[in-house]
């Protein structure tokens, strides 16, 4: 992180910072894009364990019945889909994470369920993303995946019923009082005149 030297000086009590200086420290350290991994994420995480138990753990777990339900799949008939969408959703949070996309951010946009059918693609696209659906038993290949996955009508319930209240829920968990918005480059620029 940029502000190491500013988050020791809170951690070991350095005398003589005022209660200002520490809130405006923190609020730098919160604004961070932070790297866990080698990844970097726009949201603030404090470490990978925050990243891991409080984004994609508890908060976001996978309930196969909870999610064929929501996108009406047949859970016998479908069972690749399933598995296809099992193994790519924590790779989908990852990517709303990595490109800075908050559950506020995503209602404000009119075509969400396509925003986060391009993110499946992406994932699905990537030799560990099809490594994960293999895994888990989901289809093959990235043809199959795009012709029963992505282009499944049923995925776009899935994504509406499940998958978007399950980002909002792991969102909550890992960052209950929201992220704050990042401070202006330069508040103490002159405001333009109005016209009167």
């Amino acid at each position: 992180m940029k502000h190491t030297l500013a988050e020791n000086m809170i951690r070991f009590g350095v005398k003589n910072l005022k209660e200002s200086d520490i809130k405006k420290i923190e609020e730098s350290v919160l604004n961070e894009d932070v790297v866990i991994n080698g990844i970097t994420y726009k949201f603030p995480f404090k470490d990978a364990t925050h990243l891991n138990t409080s984004y994609l753990g508890n908060a976001a777990p996978w309930n196969e019945t909870a999610a064929a339900n929501a996108g009406r799949f047949d859970k016998m008939n479908e069972a690749s889909t399933i598995a296809t969408l099992r193994a790519l959703y924590g790779d989908v949070l990852l990517l709303l994470a990595q490109k800075g996309i908050t559950p506020q951010v995503l209602k404000a946009n009119s075509n969400r369920v396509m925003e986060i059918k391009r993110l499946l693609t992406a994932a699905a696209k990537t030799p560990e993303g099809l490594a994960m659906v293999k895994q888990k038993g989901g289809w093959a290949n990235f043809d199959a995946i795009q012709k029963n996955v992505i282009a499944n009508a049923k995925t776009d319930n899935w994504i509406a019923n499940w998958f978007i209240p399950t980002f909002e829920k792991a969102f909550a968990t890992a960052f209950p009082k929201g992220i704050p918005a990042a401070a202006p480059a330069n508040p103490q620029a002159p405001k333009p005149p109005t016209k009167q």
